[in-house]
């Protein structure tokens, strides 16, 4: 659940398909949004452009771009499972030279190959403009993985048939029309023209086995550099935040010990303090110095420890509305003492399943440093529960 949760952190839910088909000397570029939400996918929206200028204004930077080709330059051929199968495809050049996406069975194997420098002619145009490439795909084998989400046996794009059976892929046939068949796809429906796609994303959310590929250096480049520009950008926002309310809370301690000291200096031009008084004041110094020497988030005594704890674990279902950390007994007036509950916490919230909010009290109890759990209230509001429970906790676990 934390690797999970993790990565969809810094890649996120939406997911970029871009499908370029190359025809005639010219290049379409189909960009698809599709949005994730756990095990279901979601066609969002759908752009088809003609030129590659046109892709710069219709990409996002913050979202992972999943590129598949098809057309002229892409060959796929079903060969011999066999040592030299490269060798019955091309003959007077390199293997190294092309780009192979595969279909492996035991007894033989669907091969599409292009050149590399038509492939990475692409890549390089989006990576040079700041853009990210996470997977890439050729020809029409790709369509594999989304066989298992269609209750078909044909599967076809814009220019092949991909037979199926109960043992597997079958066949592969060229179209001889240009005729548009639907899908029905989960709650949407997408045609022949945008199911490579579609099937590039689930390729890469949920790989088959029978697809295999070598990972452009490209790829993994661009990859590794999103990671570090999201791992960068949550840092920096988290950094940004503790330091401005850091600054606050000395603003605030400003003003508090201002007032206080001038305060105490027009008492003692009035009158004499006594040695207890002091003695009181020295004592909510050295407290209230205290609190701020033990917030650390590895010290149970520190508030950011008890803050980081509660929502590092929790579950996605569940949203949190307010958490009150020790809060004082009584209003707060100036002059007066203030006296904390140092060991009651209060938490707020609202979540769709009692069963996720079942496991993570179960998980909660679980902590060494809480002594006590109580549900104040659980009860529904439409579609989500809303509840309130409160903490007792023990320090120095």
């Amino acid at each position: 659940m934390i690797k999970e949760a993790v990565h969809t952190a810094i890649t996120g839910t939406t997911y970029q398909s871009l499908h370029i088909h190359m025809e005639g000397g010219q290049r379409s570029y189909r960009v698809l949004k599709i949005a994730r939400k756990k095990t279901a996918i979601r066609l969002v929206s759908e752009t088809v452009l003609d030129k590659q200028e046109a892709l710069w204004t219709v990409l996002s930077k913050n979202h992972p771009i999943l590129v598949s080709f098809s057309g002229q330059g892409i060959i796929t051929k079903k060969v011999a499972n066999s040592k030299n199968y490269q060798s019955e495809i091309i003959y007077n050049a390199a293997p190294e030279q092309f780009f192979w996406f595969e279909y492996v069975e035991e007894d033989s194997r669907y091969v599409s190959i292009a050149r590399k420098e038509l492939i990475n002619e692409e890549l390089t145009a989006i990576s040079e403009k700041g853009f990210y490439t996470h997977d890439v795909s050729i020809g029409p084998l790709v369509l594999v993985a989304i066989k298992p989400l269609l209750n078909v046996t044909v599967i076809q794009n814009l220019q092949h048939q991909l037979h199926f059976d109960t043992e597997g892929l079958q066949q592969i046939t060229k179209m001889t029309s240009d005729e548009t068949v639907r899908y029905h796809f989960g709650e949407d429906f997408i045609d022949n023209a945008s199911i490579q796609g579609v099937a590039q994303v689930v390729q890469h959310l949920f790989p088959s086995p029978h697809l295999l590929t070598e990972e452009p250096e490209a790829v993994m480049a661009a990859r590794k550099l999103f990671v570090y520009r999201k791992l960068f950008n949550i840092s920096g926002a988290f950094v940004l935040g503790f330091f401005l309310l850091s600054l606050l809370v000395s603003y605030l301690l400003l003003q508090f010990y201002q007032e206080e000291y001038h305060t105490t200096q027009v008492k003692l031009g009035e009158q004499n303090i006594t040695y207890s008084k002091l003695v009181s004041l020295e004592k909510d110094v050295k407290n209230k110095t205290a609190i701020l020497t033990e917030s650390g988030l590895d010290n149970t005594r520190g508030v950011s420890f008890y803050s980081n704890a509660i929502t590092k674990d929790l579950p996605g279902e569940i949203r949190l509305n307010d958490v009150k950390l020790f809060l004082p007994n009584h209003k707060i007036k100036q002059g007066q003492r203030i006296n904390f509950a140092k060991d009651e916490i209060s938490i707020e919230g609202s979540v769709a399943s009692y069963a996720v909010f079942s496991e993570w009290i179960k998980q909660l109890k679980k902590k060494p440093w809480i002594q006590k759990l109580e549900i104040i209230d659980f009860q529904g509001t439409g579609r989500e529960n809303v509840f309130v429970i409160k903490l007792k906790v023990r320090f120095n676990v």
